[in-house]
């Protein structure tokens, strides 16, 4: 976990963001976009924030030490890790999503994703799986786990970094779907990361539990 950029670095990096990310949301509200666009070109306008603090402090620097790997230690474990969370916890959002976020599944709830993000037509549908199963899963996974993660725990040790990075990807995301879903998903990706060394298989779980997610809303029907 010992890298040359600091927790800091990627505190005022997820400020930066934030910050554009709101402003991205209050124009696209005042332009009167619709609900999905203004979520699209919010999460565009965030996503380069967080691109640009990632090339800042991480890409344009090729020492050995401030490299974020990839792949990891053992690519059959990571693979399975990785199948194996991503099918659990998008299980865990599938079954929310049909039980209607009733009872306890009400912690796991995304009706707001449901009502207010799932487009209507073939491109917006497209669109739609491109950000959730493609490109929001990469960029956090990057961020937060590459990123913020070994930062938080070169100062703070490994479960407290988990919690404190779980508890900055989950804001990233929880307008759209319940806090605590997205919490314990950070948890285990954090978790995979370090267990593995390397960002795969969080990635390969991430872009699972999505997949399913996205799947059993499409399929149930949504707005």
């Amino acid at each position: 976990m010992d890298k040359n950029w600091s927790y800091l670095d990627s505190v005022i990096g997820f400020a930066f963001f934030y910050l554009v990310f709101s402003v991205a949301d209050i124009i696209g509200t005042l332009m009167k976009l619709e609900s999905f666009m203004t979520f699209i070109f919010s999460a565009i306008a965030g996503a380069s924030v967080l691109l640009l603090t990632l090339y800042l402090f991480v890409f344009r620097n090729n020492g050995l030490n401030n490299k974020i790997e990839f792949y990891g230690q053992d690519i059959k474990q990571t693979i399975l890790l990785g199948v194996t969370a991503g099918l659990i916890l998008g299980c865990l959002g599938a079954i929310s999503i049909v039980m209607e976020g009733g009872g306890f599944f009400s912690l796991l709830s995304m009706e707001y994703l449901i009502d207010n993000l799932l487009p209507t037509g073939i491109i917006n549908k497209i669109l739609f799986i491109l950000f959730f199963v493609v490109l929001i899963p990469l960029i956090e996974e990057y961020y937060f786990r590459g990123f913020m993660l070994p930062a938080f725990g070169k100062k703070f040790g490994l479960l407290i970094a988990v919690i404190i990075t779980s508890i900055f990807s989950s804001v990233f995301l929880s307008g759209s779907i319940a806090f605590v879903f997205l919490f314990i998903s950070s948890v285990a990706f954090g978790f995979l990361a370090e267990k593995t060394q390397g960002l795969y298989s969080g990635l390969i779980g991430h872009v699972l539990m999505n997949l399913i997610i996205v799947f059993t809303i499409v399929i149930k029907g949504g707005s």
